[in-house]
């Protein structure tokens, strides 16, 4: 089973790791799994990860928003909105 893990670092960048596409590698080949997510509207300073995959984000205005896009395939999704 793939898990995945999102976060916020201490500079306001959003970064997710898909640690089924890690185990996928050798371990001699395993290059960083951690994936830099951008979000162009300001500095994201939330983040609440659900059980079925929905992601929301709070950025320093206060503008929620949601991660669009994610599915089985697509498990970083597309893009905020």
């Amino acid at each position: 089973m793939s898990h995945v893990t999102w976060g916020v670092d201490t500079n306001n960048q959003l970064w997710f790791h898909d640690d089924g596409e890690e185990n996928k590698i050798p371990p001699d080949e395993k290059p960083d799994f951690w994936i830099h997510n951008p979000y162009s509207e300001g500095e994201m300073i939330d983040l609440d990860v659900g059980r079925d995959g929905v992601v929301w984000g709070c950025d320093e205005n206060g503008v929620a928003v949601m991660r669009e896009g994610i599915t089985a395939d697509e498990k970083n999704g597309l893009n905020w909105v």
